[in-house]
């Protein structure tokens, strides 16, 4: 029988190898470089909300928000059609998810219809 170890055991092990540690870096950069990506994409719609009273550092603070935001409504609206990566898109439709945009329900029923499966605005 295999002798039980503890997580901690088992991190300090993951910490001494250099294979893990090499395989670690390498997805910590790809996810540092990722997330650089998606905020220079998403910078246009940032300002966009800014102008309308809302700072953000992302699209998704707004999903994340319980205040209403009905200025920034039409701001969310402007960006959908735009070409950003799903993931944009998807913090984009969640943030229309609110009844503040129940005005738009058919623009977002147009664009979920016309999105392809398994995409952010699906998603979203």
């Amino acid at each position: 029988m295999a002798k039980k170890i503890t997580a901690a055991e088992a991190l300090a092990t993951l910490r001494v190898d250099p294979a893990y540690m090499k395989m670690r870096a390498e997805r910590d950069a790809e996810l540092a470089a990722r997330a650089a990506r998606l905020k220079l994409e998403e910078a246009p719609i940032l300002k966009d909300l800014e102008a309308a009273g809302w700072k953000v550092d992302s699209v998704w603070d707004l999903v994340n928000t319980s205040k209403p935001y009905p200025a920034a409504i039409p701001v969310l609206l402007s960006h959908l059609k735009r070409p950003y990566s799903d993931r944009i898109r998807e913090g984009i439709a969640r943030a229309l998810a609110v009844p503040d945009a129940t005005g738009s329900w058919s623009t977002l029923r147009a664009e979920y219809e016309t999105s392809p499966e398994g995409s952010g605005v699906k998603s979203g």
